[in-house]
C-alpha cells in the first residue's frame, strides 16, 4: 500500500513595501508589453525608443527587485 505525502507549498512574505512595489514594477512590465503589442508593424517616428527594448528594461528591473526583496522575505512553508 502506497502512503500519501502531504501537499506543502513555501510562500513569500515580503516586508514592509516590497509586495507594493513589485506590484508596480509588474504593471510596468504588462504596459510596456501591450505597448510594445500595439506598436508592432506599425510606422516609427525618428527618434522613438524601441518597444522591445522598453520591455526588456521593464523585465529586468523587475526581476533585480525579485531577487533584492526575496532575500528580505520571511519564507513559511504550508502543508495541506
Amino acid at each position: 500500500m502506497s502512503t500519501l505525502k502531504p501537499r506543502t507549498a513555501t510562500i513569500p512574505i515580503y516586508q514592509g513595501d516590497d509586495a507594493e512595489h513589485l506590484a508596480e514594477l509588474r504593471m510596468a512590465v504588462a504596459v510596456a508589453e501591450r505597448q510594445a503589442a500595439q506598436s508592432q508593424g506599425g510606422p516609427r517616428r525618428g527618434g522613438d525608443d524601441d518597444p522591445a527594448e522598453a520591455v526588456k528594461a521593464a523585465q529586468a528591473a523587475y526581476d533585480a527587485f525579485v531577487d533584492e526583496a526575496a532575500e528580505r522575505a520571511v519564507e513559511v512553508v504550508v502543508r495541506a
